[in-house]
């Protein structure tokens, strides 16, 4: 009778010293998980950029050109400087065009021989920012983005997102980024029905040159009287 009571209080302490290092176990598990990534698309954010995409825009009317961008002074949640120039073949013509945004006013310029440029309205400034799947828009709801992963995009690893943006209902545009870790978009592909417009980085350079930011000719200004 005392070897079974001494058994069954061997296995009644093994039980328990079971227990307590499960226990240990758990709770060391719980103190190594990996932090949750943040609600973020990137760590930090590049004091300026030049980037030289190609362009290829697949639909009824295929397009294909190329497109530079040149930001600098991130304030707040925008570059206050951005430039946008488009060179496209369109029906076998050469269209050539250019965004201006400079602090708080913005220019559209076009290129018919000589340059012409024109002073946009405010409303079409926020229009501009506030288009659906725009990059402003895409960065400011990251919870929206989800992780596709990562490509190396000339030369360089960039992390890549998709969202999904419904301006009507029924009528989605899907776009997608690849950011480099300090917010380079290295890659742009908008898919809106049938047409998709992808945009991919052929180089790049964290600078961006003081002309860039000059408008090409006198700006005018709209207006609705004559």
């Amino acid at each position: 009778m005392l070897f079974v009571s001494c058994a069954k209080n061997e296995r009644k302490l093994a039980e328990e010293i079971q227990d307590v290092s499960q226990e240990e176990v758990l709770s060391a598990e719980k103190l190594s998980l990996p932090e949750q990534p943040r609600n973020r698309l990137f760590e930090l954010r590049a004091a300026e950029y030049s980037i030289d995409y190609g362009l290829k825009v697949s639909g009824p009317q295929p397009v294909q050109g190329s497109i530079s961008v040149v930001a600098r002074d991130f304030k707040e949640t925008k570059y206050a400087k951005i430039v946008t120039t488009t060179r496209m073949n369109i029906l076998g013509n050469e269209v050539l065009s250019a965004i201006y945004f400079l602090d708080e006013k913005g220019y559209s310029c076009v290129n018919q021989n000589v340059w012409e440029c024109f002073e946009l309205p405010a409303q079409q400034i926020t229009a501009a920012y506030s288009a659906p799947g725009s990059q402003y828009q895409f960065e400011q709801y990251p919870d929206k983005a989800k992780f596709l992963g990562q490509l190396v995009i000339a030369g360089e690893l960039a992390s890549c997102y998709e969202s999904l943006f419904e301006p009507v209902a029924g009528a989605g545009i899907i776009t997608e980024y690849c950011y480099t870790s300090d917010g380079l978009p290295l890659s742009i592909k908008t898919t809106a029905g049938e047409i998709i417009s992808e945009m991919t980085a052929a180089s790049f350079s964290r600078t961006a040159a003081d002309s860039a930011f000059q408008l090409p000719a006198e700006p005018k200004v709209y207006s609705l009287t004559k």
